[in-house]
This record gives C-alpha cells, sequence and structure tokens, in this order.
C-alpha cells in the first residue's frame, strides 16, 4: 500500500525531470529557440506535462532560472563563503572566484551564466522578472564591495561603472565554449588554470578600483 509521502515523491518525479531538462535545453538554446517538445523528449515526459505543472512555457523559464540561481549559489556562493568580517580585499576575490568557478563549471552551476549570457543577448519579455531573481542579488553584493573597498560612498555612475567592470570580466568567458576558446587560443581550462583567471580578474579589479575611486589628491 503506497503511503502519502511516496505517492508524493512520485508524483514529484515527472516535474523535477522536466525541470532539469527545461534548465539544459534552455542554457543550451536560449528561451526563443527552445522548444516544449525537446524538453519533454529529454525528460521522457508527455507534451502535456509542462502545462500540467508550468501552465506555460513562460512559467517553466522563470522556474528554470529559480532552480538555476539555487543551484549555483548552493555550490559556488555569492559571498564565496567568506564572513562579513572579512576585509573587502577578501570579499572582492570570494566574489570573483566564486562568479569564475560558476561561469567555468562543467556540472548544473553553469546553467546560471549560461542563462544570463543569452537572455541578456536575446531578452524575452521575463527579463525584467528574471533580473530581480537572479542578476541583482549578484549586484547589490558587488556594489556593496566596492563602496567598502572605497572607503566611502562614490557617485552612483562610478559605483555602476565599476560593478560593469568586474562583471563583464567573468562574464567574458561565459560565452560559448567555441568562441571562447578561439578568443583566448585556448582549447579548455583546467581547475588550476580556472583559479588563475580568478586570480588575474581580482588582481586587475582590486588595482583599478583602487586607482578609479581614489579621492582627488590621494596617490592611487
Amino acid at each position: 500500500m503506497k503511503t502519502k509521502q511516496n505517492g508524493e515523491k512520485e508524483k514529484a518525479q515527472p516535474k523535477e525531470r522536466l525541470l532539469r531538462s527545461a534548465c539544459q535545453v534552455f542554457a543550451e538554446k536560449g528561451y526563443h529557440h527552445a522548444t516544449i517538445p525537446e524538453i519533454c523528449r529529454r525528460a521522457g515526459a508527455n507534451v502535456a506535462a509542462v502545462n500540467y505543472y508550468f501552465s506555460s512555457k513562460e512559467n517553466l523559464y522563470i522556474e528554470v532560472w529559480r532552480h538555476a540561481f539555487d543551484v549555483a549559489m548552493g555550490k559556488h556562493p555569492i559571498d564565496g563563503g567568506v564572513t562579513s568580517d572579512s576585509t573587502p580585499e577578501e570579499r572582492m576575490r570570494a566574489f570573483i572566484t566564486g562568479y569564475v568557478r560558476r561561469v567555468f563549471a562543467t556540472d548544473e552551476a553553469a546553467w546560471l551564466p549560461r542563462l544570463i549570457v543569452l537572455e541578456l543577448s536575446n531578452p524575452t519579455d521575463c527579463l525584467e522578472q528574471l533580473f530581480e531573481l537572479a542578476i541583482r542579488p549578484q549586484g547589490q553584493t558587488l556594489r556593496a564591495i566596492i563602496k567598502d573597498l572605497a572607503g566611502r560612498d562614490l557617485p552612483h555612475d562610478q559605483l555602476h561603472a565599476c560593478a560593469l567592470s568586474v562583471v563583464g570580466q567573468c562574464m567574458f568567458y561565459a560565452l560559448s565554449r567555441e568562441a571562447r576558446d578561439r578568443m583566448t587560443a585556448r582549447e579548455c581550462f583546467t581547475p588550476p588554470e580556472v583559479e588563475k583567471v580568478a586570480a588575474h580578474i581580482s588582481q586587475f579589479t582590486l588595482a583599478g578600483i583602487r586607482a578609479v575611486t581614489a579621492e582627488e589628491g590621494e596617490p592611487a
């Protein structure tokens, strides 16, 4: 005799398979080129299952972003695992290292940066909601670190430009593997090389932020 708990577990399995399959397809093709039949085929589910569990392709896409964000941050947290008592330099290195590890991930943690690249290059009507869900939290953390590095409040434009510069360096490596490897003249990046990328971006970022946020008359 099936218990209620077992019944609920069995019922959840098709939904979980659909969500995982959708993460893979949307991260590979983006919203516009992903199809419900392909998602269902990979999940081993009937095409009607998407409407049953998620109501629509758009709702499924939003749930994919939510799931991808949770997975990525669970493996490589926004704060990099350091505490609020750490120095701003340590927090920046940890933030960048976590970001770079997500970008170079070969497991489920890679879904989020790929989704971001595809969404920003060909936005959907969900962009604002997705921004609030997964992009803004990272930006808020980063801007707080930059302000602490500067040791003072910064003009909005300067703070925003510094944050975009950090993210841009990391997100460059989230390009398609073919484009990334061609532009870097590399066929692959080993784990130690990924850490070197993170270390370089951290060093470059810290020096740059010190230079552009120095008070007038202070040495950079």
